[in-house]
C-alpha cells in the first residue's frame, strides 16, 4: 500500500519528495515525506502511520506546510502516533 501512496504523490511532483520508513510493525508502518514546493503544490511534510485492521484500514497523519519539522517535534508527532491503538474496530 505504500509503494502506492510513494508513486501517486511521485506522479503529481516528480523529484521533488523526500521519503523516510521510520517504522514497521506487523499492522502498521510509520512514515514520513518531505517536498519541495512544485505546481499547485506548498513545500510540506507528513508524517504518517497507516493501521491495518481486521478488515479496515487507518490512516493516521500530521502535515504541516514547512520543508522540515524542528526534531523535537518531529519524535513527539512520531510518538503519538506510535501509540495510537485500534479499539472495538472490525
Amino acid at each position: 500500500m505504500l509503494d502506492g501512496v510513494k508513486a501517486e504523490r511521485e506522479k503529481q511532483c516528480p523529484n521533488s519528495i523526500k521519503w523516510n520508513d521510520i517504522e514497521k510493525r506487523e499492522n502498521s508502518v510509520i512514515y514520513e515525506w518531505s517536498s519541495k514546493p512544485c505546481p499547485d503544490w506548498p513545500e510540506q511534510t507528513e508524517i504518517s502511520r497507516i493501521l491495518f485492521g481486521p478488515k479496515s484500514v487507518f490512516v493516521l497523519q500530521y502535515a504541516k506546510k514547512v520543508r522540515e519539522l524542528p526534531a523535537d517535534q518531529r519524535d513527539d508527532w512520531i510518538k503519538k502516533l506510535a501509540a495510537a491503538e485500534l479499539k472495538g474496530t472490525n
